[in-house]
């Protein structure tokens, strides 16, 4: 058996400790069928799920499949290990396999299960794709010695610090052209317009919020998520309240009348008025309900 190694990712500057993810691998030689060895607690072996990830049968997005790096198709010439098909788990040696225990945490409302579930599909999709990169690569690693690591280690960090180097050079070079602000666009360009650098945050009004929404076209719940979002990241204005939100089908109901089945609008011009549109007498108006069981789309 291997020593455990464990990578920790967290985001103490902006999520604090609502955000980390949590890696750690223990290598052993056999095929996988120890049940806990991670030693977790009866309570933690409730939540886990297992999930084998077969590196010669699973299948790849299209974008990281490599004949190259298909261990289904690869042969190591050093070693003569491979191709891996058919039920290799339990036929090929010598075999070692990677036990990983992921856990990730995002308390975000509203948030929370979609992005843990991202990343935990995402972190799958990364060993994959490494594994079977290792595997098909063997005969580049394979009889290395310590000695010929850390002499790839070394040249690694002084190429890094080369890049770094050269990096820092371009960030402090002024071309003559064009200077580029730093809310992202070339003061040289006719399309982008941006206020001076060193301005505050711009605070978002009611008004501009609901400008915002109605240019998203997103249901009720998106549209209050964006709003508490704004609200957490301190970029709303103190009179811009999330819960006007739920409110806000109020603001048009008096432009609207019900006879039995039939919603008409009775007051065009404070309609328009109040979506900021400017009324044309001399053009016809067609207002489509796009609700399934009629009414005032809000």
């Amino acid at each position: 058996m291997f020593a455990l190694s464990c990578l920790v990712i967290t985001n103490p500057g902006y999520m604090k400790d609502a955000f980390f993810i949590s890696i750690e691998t223990m290598h052993c030689p056999d095929r996988g069928e120890q049940e806990n060895v991670h030693e977790l607690p009866p309570e933690k072996l409730k939540m886990r799920e297992v999930d084998f990830i077969d590196i010669g049968n699973d299948a790849v997005i299209a974008k990281d499949y490599k004949e190259s790096e298909d261990p289904s198709k690869c042969k190591s010439e050093k070693t003569g290990r491979g191709p891996l098909t058919g039920n290799w788990r339990e036929t090929v040696d010598p075999v070692m396999c990677a036990y990983k225990l992921v856990t990730v945490e995002f308390k975000w409302l509203g948030l929370q299960t979609r992005v843990e579930n991202f990343i935990q599909s995402t972190e799958r999709r990364l060993f994959l794709k490494f594994h079977r990169e290792v595997f098909c690569w063997i005969d580049q690693w394979y009889g290395l010695t310590m000695a010929d690591i850390r002499r790839m280690e070394e040249e690694t960090k002084k190429e890094l610090q080369a890049f770094n180097d050269e990096e820092d050079l371009d960030l402090s070079y002024n071309s003559p052209r064009a200077s580029t602000s730093a809310c992202g666009g070339s003061k040289h360009d006719d399309d982008f317009s941006c206020s001076d650098e060193t301005s505050s945050p711009h605070k978002v009004t009611l008004v501009e919020l609901n400008d915002l929404v109605c240019d998203l076209d997103q249901s009720k719940s998106k549209v209050e998520i964006l709003a508490l979002r704004f609200q957490q990241w301190n970029l709303l204005e103190e009179n811009a309240l999330v819960t006007s939100f739920h409110i806000r089908h109020l603001l048009f109901e008096s432009f609207f009348k019900k006879e039995e089945s039939l919603v008409f609008c009775c007051h065009i011009n404070g309609l328009l008025k109040e979506i900021r549109i400017a009324l044309e007498c001399n053009e016809w108006w067609l207002f489509i309900d796009a609700e399934s069981q009629g009414g005032f789309v809000e």
